[in-house]
């Protein structure tokens, strides 16, 4: 995943989002598309309670692009 501040890949285990999009984590998936997969919360605040994440990694939200 490209890095939010290097423009590099983000090689980093740390970030269970990149886990996830790189399959190396389960996650039951709801959508999916070119730039975000939206998946189940593991631990939800409420039944069905899902999580939309971008596929490229960034450091907080306001790192990412207005596009």
């Amino acid at each position: 995943m490209p890095d939010a501040h290097l423009g590099e890949t983000n090689t980093s285990n740390t970030c269970v989002f990149c886990a996830i999009i790189r399959d190396e984590e389960r996650a039951y998936t709801v959508f999916e598309d070119d730039i975000s997969l939206a998946f189940l919360d593991r631990r939800p605040l409420f039944p069905g309670h899902c999580l939309l994440v971008p596929k490229v990694h960034y450091e907080t939200l306001a790192n990412l692009p207005v596009s």
